[in-house]
Formats: C-alpha cells, sequence, structure tokens
C-alpha cells in the first residue's frame, strides 16, 4: 500500500480533473513558470460532496482528487490535508511528495487526474463507503528550483483504485486508498 501512494503521489495531479492542466514552459522550464495558488482557481467541494450519502461520498471523492491536482500544481497541500483523515497513511504520503517537492522552490509539473469513474461499492458500511474509481493520469516531472528536471512519471490509463471514506465532523474524508500501482 505504501508503494501505491508514493506512486499516486509521484504522478500527483488528481482523479477528477475538471480543467485543462497548466500549460508548461516549454523546453526550458524555470520556477517562475510553475502555477501559483492565485492563478490557478482554489477547487471548492459541491453541496452534493458536503452531503452523508452516497452520492456525496462518490462526489466527495471526485473533490479530493482535484483538491490533489491543485496541491501538485501549486504546492499549496490545504485543501488536500483537509479532505485527507490524519489515519490515512496513502494521504500523507501524497501530500509528502508535494510538500518536499516544493519546499526549496522546487515544483511539479503535469500529473493531473482525469477520472473515468466513481462509484460507491454496493454493500459498504453507510458511515464508511469504498469508493471504486477508474482515472487516466498525465505525465509528471518534477523541477528543481533551477529549473533541471528531478524526475518524471509517464502517463497512466484506465488506472482503478478503491478509496474508503468515512464522514467525521459533518463532512467526508479519505481514510485509506488501496488499488493497482501506478508506474514509477
Amino acid at each position: 500500500m505504501a508503494g501505491l501512494l508514493s506512486a499516486l503521489a509521484l504522478g500527483l495531479g488528481g482523479c477528477a480533473n475538471d480543467s485543462s492542466p497548466p500549460v508548461g514552459a516549454g523546453n526550458n522550464p524555470d520556477a517562475t513558470s510553475s502555477v501559483l495558488p492565485s492563478v490557478l482557481p482554489a477547487p471548492v467541494p459541491s453541496p452534493l460532496a458536503k452531503q452523508k450519502s452516497e452520492k456525496g461520498a462518490e462526489e466527495f471523492v471526485r473533490y479530493w482528487f482535484r483538491a490533489l491536482d491543485y496541491a501538485t500544481q501549486t504546492g499549496d497541500i490545504s485543501r488536500l490535508t483537509a479532505a485527507s483523515n490524519t489515519g490515512c497513511r496513502q494521504c500523507d504520503e501524497a501530500i509528502g511528495v508535494v510538500r518536499e517537492s516544493y519546499s526549496d522552490g522546487g515544483y511539479l509539473q503535469g500529473g493531473t487526474y482525469t477520472v473515468r469513474s466513481v462509484a460507491a461499492e454496493e454493500f459498504a458500511p453507510d458511515d464508511r463507503p469504498m469508493i471504486t474509481v477508474s482515472f487516466d493520469r498525465s505525465s509528471r516531472s518534477g523541477f528543481g528550483p533551477d529549473g533541471q528536471v528531478r524526475g518524471s512519471l509517464p502517463a497512466a490509463t484506465f488506472v482503478s483504485c478503491q478509496m474508503s471514506v468515512v464522514w467525521e465532523k459533518d463532512a467526508w474524508q479519505v481514510v485509506g486508498i488501496v488499488g493497482d500501482l501506478l508506474p514509477t
């Protein structure tokens, strides 16, 4: 499972990408070309994602991946952290990759997710539904503050995972992620 989120974190971008990925800086990117939080609109959970229902849990999972995309593209982990339960090891790993990538002035580019499907499993408990997600992820590169490439991940298509969510303090939170390993 640690490998899943390490790969997920390294391929950060978000399952439910409702917007097009940021425009790259071309062949010679530099730190000033990364998307700033003030440029990319912050994701906001829809009213449905705030409902304690099966459909609300599904919509919340879509929001979680938009928060993941936002964190990856801006370095702002606040929304992703708020949507992730403190006990979610995979979430912590994703947040850690973003934090580390941006900590020294570096940045990430690409790695956005496009959700193909989101569906609650039929026999999961109402207060802790298991959500099955199918997605594509664009390729992603990490850059140092000098614009030099630190690493990259290839694109992935038709990847699936299962996300366990829980209703706490009048909101959904992701408590675990299980699924196919993403390419590293």
